[in-house]
C-alpha cells in the first residue's frame, strides 16, 4: 500500500527542482490541456494533484473566467504553486488527497495530470471524483499506464530470478486501459482513452534512477524496505544494460493513457439520460 505521507514527503522535498525534470509530465499537460478544449467551456474546476501549477497556468491562461481549485497532497507543492500563479485571481489552492477529497462544492471540470499512480484504491477514487461532478459534468486526465516502464520492471524481475530473491514490485503499480473502462462503465460515465507511448533516453541506468527520484517519484510503498539490496540493484542495472541499451543510450518507456469522462445529465422529468459507451484506443510512439 502507498503511503500518503511518504508520497507528500518525497514531492515536498524536489518541489524546488520539479520542473526541470518533469519533461514528460509537461508534455502530457499540453496533450491534457487539448482535451479539456475540446470537452467545451467550463466555469468551476478542480485540479487534482497540481505540483508547482505547470497545467494549472495552462488552464488559467485558457479560462480567464473560471473559478479554478488546484489541489495537492504536498503543501511545499502548493507553495511553489501559490507563488507561480500568484497573478491570476481566479485561482486558489486546497490541500488535499485526490482519493479521499474533502471539499464540499462540485465542479463542472475534474482534470489531473501525472497523479492517479499515487492511488490506493481506484475505485474509491473514481468514486469520489464522480460525485464531485455536477451532472454533464468532465473528468478528463492524463495517467500513466500499465507498460510504463516495462525495461525496469523486466530488468528486476530478471534480477530476482538470477539471485533468487523473492520477488517485490519496486513503486508504484500503474493501472490498465481495462481497468479504467470497467470503472468508470460501472459509474454510468461516458469512456473516452486514448494512449501514447513517450520513450526518453539516458547514458546509463544510474542516471535515469536519478532522474526520476528528482520528480519525487521515489518507492513510496507503506512498509517496503527502502534501502534495497546492492546485489539486486546491481544485477537489476547489469540486466537492464545489456538488454536494452543501444548506441550507448538505454531507453525508459512512459505508457500514457488519456481519459476523458463525462457524467450524465438529468432529464426534465427528473430521469438521466444515458450516453453510448465508447472506448477509442489510438496509440502514438514518440521518442524523446
Amino acid at each position: 500500500m502507498i503511503s500518503k505521507t511518504q508520497v507528500s514527503c518525497h514531492f515536498g522535498r524536489r518541489s524546488q527542482a520539479y520542473d526541470e525534470y518533469a519533461v514528460v509530465q509537461k508534455s502530457m499537460g499540453y496533450s491534457l490541456l487539448e482535451l479539456v478544449k475540446e470537452a467545451g467551456v467550463f466555469q468551476n474546476i478542480l485540479e487534482i494533484g497540481c505540483g508547482t501549477g505547470f497545467l494549472t497556468t495552462l488552464l488559467a491562461q485558457r479560462y480567464p473566467m473560471a473559478k479554478i481549485t488546484a489541489s495537492d497532497i504536498s503543501s511545499e507543492m502548493l507553495t511553489v504553486a501559490t507563488k507561480n500563479l500568484s497573478q491570476y485571481e481566479n485561482v486558489s489552492f486546497a490541500l488535499e488527497d485526490g482519493e479521499n477529497l474533502k471539499l464540499s462544492e462540485k465542479f463542472d471540470l475534474i482534470v489531473s495530470n501525472a497523479a492517479f499512480q499515487w492511488f490506493n484504491d481506484y475505485q474509491q477514487a473514481f468514486t469520489q471524483m464522480e460525485r464531485h461532478l455536477l451532472p454533464g459534468g468532465c473528468l478528463i486526465y492524463a495517467t500513466f499506464g500499465e507498460q510504463t516502464f516495462y525495461e525496469l520492471n523486466q530488468s528486476f524481475q530478471a534480477a530476482h530470478r538470477s539471485l533468487e530473491i523473492k520477488r517485490v514490485h519496486h513503486g508504484p503499480e500503474f493501472i490498465s486501459m481495462r481497468k479504467l473502462t470497467d470503472i468508470t462503465c460501472g459509474l454510468g460515465l461516458s469512456v473516452h482513452l486514448e494512449e501514447e507511448n513517450i520513450t526518453e533516453k539516458f547514458k546509463g541506468v544510474r542516471e535515469f534512477l536519478t532522474s526520476v527520484k528528482k520528480i519525487g517519484a521515489n518507492n513510496s510503498s507503506k512498509g517496503e524496505n527502502i534501502l534495497i539490496h546492492r546485489r539486486l540493484m546491481l544485477s537489476m542495472m547489469d540486466f537492464y544494460k545489456n538488454t536494452f541499451e543501444q548506441f550507448g543510450q538505454i531507453p525508459a518507456t512512459y505508457h500514457i493513457i488519456y481519459g476523458s469522462h463525462k457524467k450524465k445529465k438529468r432529464t426534465f422529468w427528473g430521469q438521466y439520460l444515458r450516453y453510448d459507451l465508447v472506448d477509442t484506443f489510438s496509440k502514438k510512439v514518440i521518442q524523446k
